[in-house]
Parts: C-alpha cells; structure tokens; sequence
C-alpha cells in the first residue's frame, strides 16, 4: 500500500497559468494543493474511522475524555456501563491534561490491583472496605449492634453531652464576642 505521500507525486494537477495574483487572492497552485491535502487528509482519516477499533471515549488533546463524558451525560450510567463493556471490565478515565485527574473504573473486582489494596488499606477489612460474604457477615454484625436499644441509648446520651457541653458553650461564646460561623 502507498503513503499519501507517494500517491501525490502521481496525481498530476493541471492548473492554467495566470496573471500575478492580487493580494486577496490565493494563486491556483496553492489553492489545488490544499484541496488535495483536504482530500488526502479526509481519506485518511475514513480509512482510520473503519479500521482502528471503535472507542468508545477518545482521549483528546488538552481536554482528556471530557468531551466524550460531557456528550453522554443524560445516561451517564448506561455510558459508563458500555464504555466497561467494551473495555473488558476495566477501564482509565483521563481528564484534562491540566488536573491531572485520571480514574480507574471496575466492574471486575478480581482487577483490583495493588494500588486500590494500598488506598484502602487505612480502612483494614472493614464493612467499606470488604467484599462478597465478609461484608454480608460484618454488616449483619453491625445491623444487629445499631438496633439493639442500649447501643441507641449510648449513641443519645453522647450526642446529647456533647451538644450540652461543647457545641452550646462554642456558640455562646463566638455570639459574646460578635464573631459569624
């Protein structure tokens, strides 16, 4: 297969000769050859628009995929949904090159690696943390220690001390000296 490039030293532009052009107009060598590059530019991005695999965000310059987030914001849901589909479970939502935000979304939890193990590692094996039957097992622990009645009687009892005894005297004493919060 030939390069555009090569293409070009076939085609052969047949332009008449005129007159010096004038200073608004372009001369009609340089106005063919930029259609020609329009055209070779087009087909060249046709041939990548059929072949490359569709995307189904693209990652633009400047902008990261925001675009691409910004289109389909009315089903965000049912976008993030296809975007994993077709990424296999996994895929890394960039942003703008300027924040330097980058997301890895999931839908396979075996593709937790070990940069999610050492951001939630500061929240052990607990209920936010945990997955499968050891969330099932710590959330029914914790479901029957939050009904049961002396566990809500503590958690009044604190509450009420510490809006008796903290917040109370704060808000008389910032009202005393004339302060806004």
């Amino acid at each position: 297969m030939r390069s555009w490039l090569e293409l070009k030293r076939f085609v052969v532009i047949d332009v008449p000769e005129a007159e010096e052009p004038t200073e608004n107009e372009v001369p009609p060598q340089l106005e063919a050859e930029c259609e020609f590059n329009l055209a070779a530019l087009k087909g060249r991005i046709n041939f990548y628009a059929k072949t490359k695999k569709k995307s189904v965000l693209t990652n633009w310059p400047i902008v990261g995929m925001l675009p691409g987030l910004f289109l389909n914001r009315h089903g965000l849901h049912s976008f993030i949904t296809e975007v994993l589909h077709n990424s296999d479970g996994t895929f890394v939502f960039k942003g703008p090159w300027f924040s330097n935000m980058e997301m890895v979304m999931t839908s396979d939890p075996a593709n937790k690696g070990p940069s999610f193990k050492k951001i939630f590692d500061a929240l052990g094996d607990g209920i936010l943390a945990s997955e499968f039957e050891m969330w099932e097992n710590q959330r029914r622990i914790a479901m029957s220690l939050i009904n049961h009645s002396q566990f809500q009687n503590f958690v009044v009892k604190t509450s009420s001390n510490i809006v008796e005894n903290r917040l109370i005297p704060f808000l008389e004493h910032v009202a005393e000296l004339g302060i806004q919060v």
